[in-house]
């Protein structure tokens, strides 16, 4: 019977590297490699897509003599490179955490050097120009917690930004933190979401589906899998082995 949960398990992880089950403990191990991400590597696009059709809000200030604004911000370009993958162990679940994160933006800015006359402004010089975003020591953290064959995940995103103003708009040099701010906030509140109904709407299903199989040969009790099952994480050299063995 195990072996033939073992087929099953092939059939249904793509993830999945290798399957091996323990006669002597009728222990069912699934071995997965961090090509667990290819699974969500291929609807990666539709990251991409969406994150590049984010949108910097717009924004205008004055200090003393200046008068500056961003406007037509946007992301360019984002990436979760699948080398950069790793695996830890947690408590029932596993975490994934993902480096060199690449994002590029490119936002237009503008400056007017000038002053008030009788409360109307009069400007001396106005220049314009770009202002471009790169994250730095960028990376991704994915903490998905198993409960009856599904993954809740719970995603987080760290990173850094250069930001580099093309020779005129260096007198925005103050203003390079305030950026970097609006861009990592826009990141945050969108990537995260993205990430999560990925693995809710593509990873899970599978898990479901492996679980009605499993049901319908009557391999295993699910009623009070917890009970009757217990669930073993080890991550060894950047390797995770799930193993599901029975309590005995």
């Amino acid at each position: 019977m195990l072996r033939l949960l073992v087929l099953l398990a092939a059939a249904f992880f793509s993830t999945s590297t290798c399957f091996e089950v323990d006669n002597t403990t009728d222990t069912l191990t699934v071995t997965i490699s961090p090509k667990v991400w290819s699974l969500l590597e291929t609807k990666a696009s539709l990251i991409s897509n969406a994150v590049t059709s984010i949108k910097i809000p717009d924004f205008s200030g004055e200090k003393k003599l200046l008068r500056y604004g961003i406007y037509n911000g946007r992301i360019e370009h984002f990436s979760i490179p699948k080398n950069g993958v790793s695996f830890k162990d947690i408590n029932n679940g596993v975490h994934l955490s993902m480096r060199n994160v690449q994002l590029r933006a490119s936002i237009r800015g503008r400056a007017e050097v000038g002053f008030k006359l009788f409360r109307k402004w009069r400007r001396i010089a106005r220049f314009s120009g770009d202002i471009r975003v790169q994250s730095q020591n960028a990376h991704l953290e994915v903490t998905m917690n198993w409960n009856d064959f599904k993954f809740t995940p719970k995603i987080q995103i760290f990173m850094d930004l250069r930001i580099d103003f093309t020779h005129h708009l260096r007198l925005l040099n103050f203003f390079r933190g305030f950026i970097a701010k609006i861009v990592v906030a826009q990141v945050q509140k969108h990537v995260p979401k993205m990430v999560e109904e990925l693995i809710i709407t593509n990873l899970n299903p599978l898990l479901q589906t492996a679980k009605g199989k499993i049901v319908a040969v009557n391999l295993m009790n699910l009623n009070n899998f917890d009970k009757h099952w217990a669930m073993q994480w080890v991550v060894q050299r950047n390797i995770l082995r799930i193993g599901v063995k029975p309590k005995r």
